[in-house]
């Protein structure tokens, strides 16, 4: 397989990802870890020199941020949702949520 095609693959593949993770629809994260594992693979197979491309590094670094962006978006809104509903600790951070637990038992 030709080096400079596949790198051109696996830089297709982040590029979509990379789109994907910009829409964060539920349908578009999950089509962007696709993405990303498609990518992946195709990283794998190829040799060390050929994945020191500066542009499959720029969109793997691009990716990264998309995804911690949306990671802390979601901490954000999940530490807004326990202050509305469970207040705040004494420390003013907003209060632990105790999981509920659940048994299930046959006899």
């Amino acid at each position: 397989m030709d080096q400079q095609a596949a790198g051109q693959r696996v830089q297709a593949h982040l590029e979509r990802a990379c789109a994907l993770l910009v829409s964060a629809s539920p349908a578009a994260l999950e089509g962007s870890a696709d993405a990303l594992d498609c990518a992946l693979a195709g990283l794998r197979h190829m040799p060390e020199a050929a994945v020191a491309n500066r542009a499959i590094h720029r969109s793997i670094r691009k990716a990264g941020r998309l995804i911690e962006g949306a990671a802390q978006y979601h901490r954000g809104w999940n530490q807004r949702l326990r202050s509305l509903l469970y207040g705040y600790a004494a420390d003013g951070h907003p209060a632990a949520v105790g999981h509920a637990c659940r048994w299930s038992l046959e006899g």
